[in-house]
């Protein structure tokens, strides 16, 4: 996940805040432009409407989050940090239904299984398995 976020190398060397806020910044600014080169633009009143939701929403889940990665990211593990991002859609999803009240269909709560189940294989297979490729105890996978 660090080669394809590039946080992994550029985090160590930069000031959190500055990249955080940077990646905010692109993310904003390519929002922009696919607007603006859409067929149909929204009116004017509609994004006076939408104004406080986009900057509740861009400013909270967006700038901070990815503030907040890019700090947890800076000193983690690479594998960790992978396992953690590869998380981050069942989380999300959880807390949709958690605080939005919004329902998993049983092909989302099915790919959450999956999902949830690599990260304890990958985490937990260490313990089962010596290195020799025996088994480690009486418990198999």
């Amino acid at each position: 996940m660090h080669f394809f976020t590039g946080i992994g190398r550029v985090s160590p060397r930069m000031d959190s805040f500055v990249l955080g806020t940077g990646q905010s910044l692109v993310c904003g600014l390519i929002g922009m432009a696919y607007l603006l080169l859409r067929s149909e633009m929204p009116s004017m009143a509609a994004l006076a409407e939408a104004w406080p939701l986009v900057l509740c929403g861009g400013l909270f889940s967006v700038t901070f989050g990815f503030t907040l990665q890019i700090i947890g990211q800076k000193d983690a593990n690479p594998a960790a940090a992978v396992i953690i991002m590869q998380l981050e859609a069942v989380f999300a999803a959880v807390a949709a239904w958690v605080y939005l009240g919004e329902g998993m269909t049983p092909r989302m709560l099915i790919g959450a299984g999956v999902i949830l189940a690599g990260v304890l294989v990958s985490q937990l297979w260490p313990f089962f398995v010596a290195p020799d490729g025996k088994t480690g105890n009486s418990i198999t996978l």
